[in-house]
């Protein structure tokens, strides 16, 4: 921010002269006017201060000094600079500058290319920030609110409660007068004495008047009653760092996507209903907000406060931490006073807990859970300390936090060691995981409580969600899984991952169970049409893109992973492909070494420390267990110590065929059976500058292994030999077949021969069998999705089915599997001309089609789908 000059009125009217080009009738938004003191004194026109927008075009662009004396002497909310190269929106009032990228990374917001650029312009002239949804209009001008009250000195805590408060007086409507105006403290004061009435408790707002008259300018222009979504919870979520929000899986759900889950659990079409309704993990409250605020529209004006009352009485959330809790309150309180129209009653109680909805509540009956009965919960609006919640509620809805074990162990220890939840504790779950069991309990009383979550669809299909998948089928039926097609993550910093939301409902009937079908849809983000540049709703609904009910009923499916998006069509063609051996009766898939630290990265340097880090001249990319060609030669290895060094590849030279290697690299390979510490002397020196982070591995700390040694050396053999290797993870399946000695870490699967494999089965074979259409079209039905790729993991790689035996086509297959033998050779060269690798491609796949007996129908599915 530049640097504040004091500066007279004249010069400031001179600069608005200067700069200003504007057509008269630019600023005239009646919803958004506000009264303006002293603006006969200035000189400016009119028009101009009725709104707190200034555009200046690129002919006469101030520089940053010049703005900033606009920022003091007049409090603008947000100066829009234009050229033809870019647009700069100085934001809020704090002099901060956002590109148009900026905008987009920082709100989402659409970039614009040049094409469209002049359009936006224009349209921003005749609405400022027109690109905008209301919605995201209402979270910028929140965002530059709570950046004025961090840069009058308030905490990020304190400022987020701030926010809060002001936002909750600006929502019950006080009429805007010339005098509040001109005496900006008053204001302040009627604002929060206003909002602490609903309250029901202390809401002062300790702001001289000079900040005050700036927050009225930001917030003035917006009608704050029709806020219908949580617009604190991104400001919670910017007040914690990237690396906080993944540990605690806290993300901001969209609106859309709350929309999605109320429409898919039928909770507004139901109201009243006869049950209660659960968030467990309520955050800020995204999904209370919204069903409030859906409830009000719904009920219309004059039953409005009636029925936001009843819904108040019938809901429960739960949120561990104070600071989302309490701004959970405000937005409440919001659509309540909101509901109450300009009126100003006490907010109703109803059931706010501030705790761990995991530890404080018993699962299946009205009693604290074994290990809990010290653990209080506090009721937030009655400071009431008690235990149940009971079991008889009709919905449980929400976000649960998508956190992974890895990484993760601390979170995961208080819940694998609890006398309750270690049953249903499993070997890499996610932590969502324990919130659906959660879910299950609190709907057994009810005869059709529905359960309706928005979580990662990994679990469907993940090895470490099985007794959950067990529980689910034996309590609940699975009305519908709805998967959410996108390429990018759906929550920002989130990891990328599928999406699904998942509807059980609560039934005791097996038989019932049994025989329902699951219906699965396929939905896609809302795409703005072409020259679409204004988003004039906040939220856009999801579009159903395909949709099929699951071809088998629920009671085939058991603890094994759910595939749920498989299409009916699909399942008899599946059924052939998969009449014959399985991949692990003649092979084996096994995972590469874990070697510990194999480069230094930005984790690492901090791990170590400045001191260390200067002391021993280590760098960000430098080797540790895994060297290039140049840090191998640098080490100056005596000829006894070079049979340690092995070739490496990193998973992503692995292309299906063959492996490209852009740099060689090499794999300090020191076994703990094998491997002696006077043995490799200049090894260890080098290994000694890394000490801190080796002495951290597992098998160190319990005496199995020295310092230095590899963390996991595997069997040596399955890397000196022939072998097929692919990564862990892909786009689609890219098996190489080689006969060098390579090694690799834990992220690629080497698949060998043994000892029982016929000599007819050769690895090349198997190798253009496992690249082919057909083992695409496999893979991607039976192997589970994570983000865009699939997981090629060893179980999933011993299930591929092999082509079925017969022995009157023996020698016709014999003859089938010699040649794709030749063909995965000539494709293993590295310098192919594309016409002929197309065209030995094209004989691969004829060759797969007629060793699993495919028809032309089945063979014309899979050419499709491969399309």
């Amino acid at each position: 921010m530049a640097t504040k000059r004091q500066v007279s009125t004249s010069s400031v009217v001179e600069l608005f002269q200067r700069v200003l080009k504007f057509k008269r009738n630019a600023f005239v938004n009646p919803s958004q006017r506000v009264y303006t003191p002293g603006a006969h004194q200035l000189g400016v026109p009119a028009d101009l201060l009725r709104h707190p927008y200034v555009v200046i075009d690129g002919e006469s662009q101030p520089s940053p000094d010049e703005i900033d004396m606009l920022y003091q002497q007049y409090p603008i909310h947000h100066v829009l600079v234009t050229d033809e190269k870019q647009t700069a929106v100085y934001h809020g009032g704090v002099g901060r500058v956002y590109t148009p990228r900026q905008l987009r990374q920082a709100f989402g917001y659409r970039e614009v290319d040049d094409s469209t650029r002049g359009d936006l312009l224009e349209s921003w002239m005749r609405r400022p920030l027109a690109l905008c949804s209301d919605h995201d209009y209402m979270l910028l001008t929140l965002h530059s609110v709570y950046a004025l009250l961090v840069e009058f000195g308030f905490t990020r805590s304190q400022a987020l409660r701030c926010v809060g408060r002001i936002l909750l007086g600006f929502a019950v409507g006080t009429p805007l007068t010339a005098e509040l105006w001109l005496q900006p403290e008053l204001l302040g004061r009627t604002l929060s004495a206003r909002a602490a009435s609903i309250l029901q408790d202390t809401c002062a707002v300790a702001l001289d008047a000079s900040t005050w008259l700036r927050l009225i300018y930001l917030m003035a222009p917006v009608d704050w009653s029709q806020m219908r979504w949580d617009l604190l919870g991104p400001l919670y979520t910017q007040t914690l760092s990237r690396a906080d929000r993944r540990s605690a899986g806290i993300f901001y759900t969209p609106p859309e996507l709350v929309d999605q889950v109320l429409d898919t659990a039928g909770v507004v079409e139901r109201l009243p209903v006869t049950g209660r309704i659960l968030e467990p993990c309520a955050g800020s409250g995204a999904f209370v907000v919204r069903l409030l605020a859906r409830v009000r529209s719904a009920a219309g004006e004059p039953h409005a406060k009636q029925q936001v009352k009843q819904l108040l009485q019938l809901l429960t959330a739960i949120e561990p931490d104070a600071a989302a809790a309490e701004l959970l309150r405000y937005n409440v309180a919001i659509q309540w006073a909101s509901a109450c129209g300009r009126q100003v009653e006490a907010l109703p109680h109803w059931d706010l807990r501030c705790c761990d909805a995991l530890l404080c509540y018993s699962p299946f009956e009205s009693t604290p859970l074994p290990g809990t009965e010290r653990t209080q919960c506090k009721v937030a609006d009655t400071n009431v300390f008690r235990y149940d919640i009971g079991t008889d509620f009709a919905f449980v809805l929400g976000n649960p936090p998508y956190v992974g074990e890895s990484g993760n162990k601390a979170l995961f220890a208080q819940y694998r060691n609890h006398p309750f939840w270690q049953q249903y504790s499993e070997s890499k779950m996610d932590f969502l995981q324990y919130f659906f069991v959660l879910a299950l309990t609190k709907i057994q009383t009810h005869p059709c409580g529905r359960i309706c979550f928005l979580t990662s669809a990994y679990w469907l299909t993940a090895d470490g969600a099985r007794r959950l998948r067990e529980l689910i089928l034996g309590q609940a039926i699975i009305k519908r899984a709805l998967y959410i097609q996108t390429e990018q993550s759906l929550f920002k910093d989130a990891p990328g991952h599928h999406s699904v939301i998942t509807l059980l409902e609560r039934c005791a009937d097996s038989q019932v169970r049994d025989a329902h079908q699951v219906k699965v849809q396929e939905l896609a983000p809302y795409a703005p049409a072409e020259g679409d540049l204004t988003l004039n709703e906040a939220v856009k609904p999801l579009q159903e893109v395909a949709g099929h009910v699951f071809g088998k009923p629920q009671g085939s499916l058991r603890g094994e992973p759910w595939f749920l998006q498989v299409r009916e069509r699909y399942w008899d063609l599946l059924r052939e492909l998969e009449r014959g051996p399985a991949l692990n009766q003649y092979f084996a898939a096994k995972q590469g070494v874990a070697p510990g630290t194999q480069r230094i990265g930005q984790a690492e340097l901090r791990l170590l420390g400045p001191a260390w880090v200067a002391e021993k001249g280590i760098e960000d990319g430098t080797g540790v267990f895994v060297l290039t060609s140049a840090e191998v030669a640098a080490l100056n290895l005596p000829a006894a110590e070079t049979r340690f060094i092995r070739p490496f590849v990193k998973s992503s030279f692995i292309q299906p065929f063959a492996i490209v290697a852009d740099t060689p690299l090499w794999l300090i390979y020191l076994r703990h059976d094998a491997v002696r510490a006077h043995e490799c002397p200049v090894l260890l020196e080098h290994l000694a500058r890394f000490r801190p982070l080796l002495e951290r591995k597992r098998e160190y700390h319990l005496g199995k292994r020295d310092w230095f040694h590899i963390h996991w050396p595997r069997d040596e053999q399955i890397f000196a030999g022939e072998k097929i290797m692919t990564a862990q993870r892909g786009s689609r399946p890219a098996f190489a077949w080689t006969e060098k000695e390579l090694f690799a870490a834990t992220d690629v699967y080497f698949i060998v021969v043994q000892e029982t494999t016929p000599d007819r089965w050769s690895l090349p074979a198997l190798t253009g069998i496992l690249n082919s259409s057909l083992g695409w079209f496999w893979f991607a039905h039976r192997t589970k999705a994570k983000g865009e790729q699939r997981e090629f993991f060893s179980r999933a790689l011993e299930q591929f089915p092999l082509p079925a035996e017969h022995a009157a086509r023996a020698a016709e297959r014999n003859r089938m599997l010699t040649r794709l033998d030749q063909l995965v050779r000539q494709l293993h060269a590295v310098d192919v001309a594309p016409e002929l690798e197309a065209a030995w491609l094209s004989e691969v796949d004829a060759l797969v089609f007629r060793l699993y007996d495919l028809n032309a129908g089945a063979i014309n599915q899979i050419r499709t789908w491969a399309k």
